[in-house]
């Protein structure tokens, strides 16, 4: 018998046996405290085990490891091999780590032993080849080479899939019979357990083969009954549908274009540019009309409005998100849950072949997909014979008065765009929207709420809208007249109201839109116009002739390179080369940002009552700016007294009011710009020398 006092590892329920290798994590710094390269592993047991000897918390059997080496410099983890088992006898120190005096005990091989090698090896065989226990032709080599019994059932209880318990009772016993006689007895448990689980698989799936194959059979039984009604019940319904269809029918037209500038002139005050090519186009074949605008100008309305007027029955499709050109082609029968397209179900509705069908939002559809079916749609030599996937027969749409509208027209894609008859539905100004409300929009809320009394429109339109339509100012007047509606039902006002601007005040609060009147603080600051009234900033740091823009659009990028470059080449006594010219707010073309550019170097300020707009060549010519129209009149109504634009964009102001035209200046030059822009006037003598 050897004693000796050992190192104690306790591993928490697990069992190591030897003859196996294993890697220890942080067990360097006892070894080198210690000068010796051997542990023992012991397992700790947390509840009562039956038949296990145990000493305080801990098994009283364990495995003796003698550690060899680190993976590496940098790891934690140590290389050893477990080769005997030892017997605790008592502890010697249990802080700050555990040390134990143990006895070896040695595995010695009997000549009885090799009896039941041969029962043993064969018992593992059968249970590998069950189990899957490492099933490899190298591992049943080395079983079948394998002589030494007690490394064999060690090797073995490794591997296996034993019970703590069990495991811990192995390690416990000293007689290799006892032991080998014990695992074999599990094996062979495990294969009786094993043959019997099988059996009952194989009856259950007999049994739910047989279930199985009777459902099946009853499952095509009703099968074969159900989808023939269901192929009748669905071309019942798709002969229904296309019976449904008004096919012939044509609904009766018999007004005049008197009659039809009367229900327009009606419905909607001003838009005379509008409503002058409706009245004729409407009265043709073939016109596809797109109304294009700002939002809540009456484009929708506008549309109703043309249908009223030609007395056909009006129908809406909402094209906004559109995506699946099967929506406008509809689906193909074979597909699950087919059904028509858009246009077919609005015909169908509409119960007419000649009705009047609004495509609302037709810049908004995927132009690559929906946009391609729709071109089918608006092209009068093709939709004579429009083929919907669904009803799968040509249906003529010729008659069909189709009506778009579109907030932007540069995003339809050009072929669709080309077949339709574009015309603008233009912004209103303070005194269209006024009449506006006046004749339309108060008569509507007064009716919904019940209540009589006078508004003061322009101070409402001024102060709390910005807008090109009048939702925004539909949405105010209802507020203040709601909170009227509710001071009468409190009792609190009777009779008609004066709703002046302390009234709007109290129910709306102070105004947020800073509109009119705006005053530039500085140089290097002017008022531009693009998508409205915009306020130019430049300033210059010293640096190399660097021009930096905030603007993501390369067209006004490009249009900002195009200022410096020409007032480089006009005014070369300025040195730009040693400044960087830095640009914000920038939503504006050449011109702005060349008078800006003026104003910084020269220190001139720019009239704060003037705004300016056009496109600059490197020459200094100006060009037209598209839509220009809005922005005027948005740069009128904020106090502007002067606009300077192009004079190509006289076009633009033929319709304009002549209070708003007789602000307006026409150039063709940057020069004559530079003569109207600033405060103490412009020359070109005396610059001073920066």
């Amino acid at each position: 018998m050897q004693y000796l006092n050992l190192f104690i590892q306790p591993i928490p329920n697990t069992v190591v046996f030897p003859y196996s290798s294993l890697q220890l994590y942080d067990v360097d710094c006892y070894i080198q405290l210690l000068h010796s390269q051997y542990i023992g592993l012991v397992s700790q047991i947390n509840d009562n085990q039956p038949n296990v000897q145990t000493i305080s918390q801990y098994s009283q059997y364990g495995t003796l490891v003698h550690v060899t080496t680190k993976q590496d410099e940098s790891s934690n983890f140590c290389n050893a091999f477990a080769f005997a088992r030892f017997r605790i006898n008592s502890f010697c120190q249990v802080s700050p780590f555990l040390i134990a005096n143990v006895e070896i005990l040695n595995d010695e091989i009997k000549t009885d032993d090799t009896e039941i090698l041969s029962t043993f090896k064969e018992a593992v065989k059968i249970y590998m080849e069950n189990f899957s226990l490492l099933p490899n032709a190298l591992l049943k080599q080395k079983i079948d080479e394998e002589n030494n019994i007690v490394k064999l059932q060690y090797q073995v209880a490794n591997r296996i899939q034993i019970p703590f318990n069990q495991k811990l009772r192995l390690l416990q016993m000293n007689d290799n019979r006892e032991r080998i006689s014990t695992m074999i007895q599990y094996l062979n448990h495990k294969m009786t357990q094993y043959s019997t689980s099988n059996e009952l698989e194989q009856i259950f799936k007999q049994e739910l083969m047989s279930e199985m194959q009777n459902n099946g059979e009853n499952l095509i039984n009703q099968t074969e009954q159900i989808i023939p009604q269901m192929q009748e019940q669905e071309l019942d319904y798709q002969q229904q549908y296309v019976q449904s269809l008004p096919w012939q029918i044509l609904h009766p037209e018999a007004v005049s274009i008197s009659e039809c500038k009367q229900i327009l002139d009606q419905r909607h005050y001003g838009l005379d540019l509008a409503k002058q090519p409706i009245k004729f186009l409407t009265k043709s074949t073939g016109s596809i009309l797109c109304l294009h605008g700002h939002p809540g100008v009456g484009k929708t309305s506008l549309a109703q409005s043309i249908a009223e007027s030609l007395g056909r029955p009006f129908q809406k499709i909402s094209l906004g998100g559109v995506s699946d050109e099967a929506q406008i082609r509809g689906h193909r029968k074979t597909y699950v849950g087919a059904q028509a397209g858009m246009i077919m179900e609005a015909i169908k509705k509409a119960k007419c072949v000649n009705p009047v069908i609004l495509l609302d939002e037709i810049d908004k559809i995927n132009q690559y997909t929906v946009g391609s079916a729709l071109l089918e749609v608006l092209d009068p030599e093709q939709n004579k014979c429009f083929m919907d996937n669904y009803v799968n027969e040509e249906f003529n749409l010729s008659q069909v008065l189709f009506i778009s509208t579109a907030n932007y027209i540069e995003s339809i894609q050009p072929a669709l765009r080309d077949r339709l008859e574009m015309i603008e539905i233009p912004s209103y100004t303070i005194d269209e929207k006024e009449k506006i409300a006046i004749q339309h929009l108060i008569p509507k809320q007064l009716e919904l709420n019940g209540i009589d009394g006078k508004v003061e429109f322009q101070y409402l339109i001024t102060n709390y809208t910005n807008e090109s339509g009048v939702r925004q100012l539909e949405r105010q007047i209802n507020s203040i007249l709601r909170k009227i509606a509710l001071q009468q039902v409190r009792g609190n006002r009777k009779g008609s109201y004066n709703i002046n601007k302390g009234f709007v005040n109290q129910c709306l609060g102070e105004s947020t839109i800073i509109y009119k009147n705006i005053r530039l603080q500085s140089v290097g600051m002017c008022k531009g116009l693009n998508d409205g009234m915009n306020i130019l900033e430049i300033i210059k740091t010293k640096g190399q002739g660097n021009l930096f823009q905030q603007s993501k659009d390369q067209y006004i990028v490009e249009q900002g390179i195009t200022a410096q470059s020409y007032l480089r080449n006009c005014f070369k006594h300025i040195q730009f080369q040693n400044w960087d010219v830095t640009v914000a707010n920038q939503n504006c073309l050449g011109v702005c940002v060349a008078v800006a550019m003026v104003s910084l170097f020269m220190n001139k300020k720019v009239k704060s009552s003037v705004a300016f707009a056009g496109e600059l060549s490197l020459k200094g010519s100006i060009f037209r700016q598209y839509n220009l129209r809005d922005s005027i009149i948005q740069a009128a109504e904020s106090g502007v007294e002067s606009i300077i634009i192009p004079s190509q964009n006289v076009g633009d102001i033929q319709n304009l009011e002549p209070s708003i035209k007789k602000r307006i200046t026409l150039v063709d030059h940057i020069e004559e710009v530079f003569q109207l822009a600033f405060e103490d006037g412009f020359t070109y003598q005396h610059y001073p020398n920066l």
